[in-house]
């Protein structure tokens, strides 16, 4: 999840973190035993820069822009959970192999 661009507040970018990491507790996908595990991330800038904050889940390379909380909820029931991206909010850059000057 970018934390550290332009595309978005920090404080924003934060609290979806926070929730992701939350969910992801309370669902014990954070548990080294458990058969499907997830770990949440911040990175710096992802080279999108604009309709932020940007997440990436993998191995699915599925790119998530405009994420608020409630996007973040959806994305983690939908589509960690259920294996159903949530195609409001995800990003045209998600069918290609590499974003415009950054990596994937």
């Amino acid at each position: 999840m970018c934390f550290n661009g332009n595309c978005a507040s920090r404080e924003l970018a934060q609290s979806v973190y926070d929730r992701l990491v939350q969910l992801t507790e309370e669902h014990h996908l954070n548990d080294f035993e458990s058969p499907t595990s997830l770990k949440c991330k911040l990175a710096g800038c992802l080279n999108i820069c604009v309709n932020g904050p940007t997440l990436i889940v993998h191995p699915d390379r599925v790119w998530y822009h405009r994420v608020d909380l409630a996007a973040a909820e959806r994305i983690f029931y939908e589509h960690l959970l259920a294996n159903q991206p949530v195609t409001e909010y995800v990003h045209p850059l998600t069918h290609t192999s590499r974003p415009p000057g950054g990596s994937a």
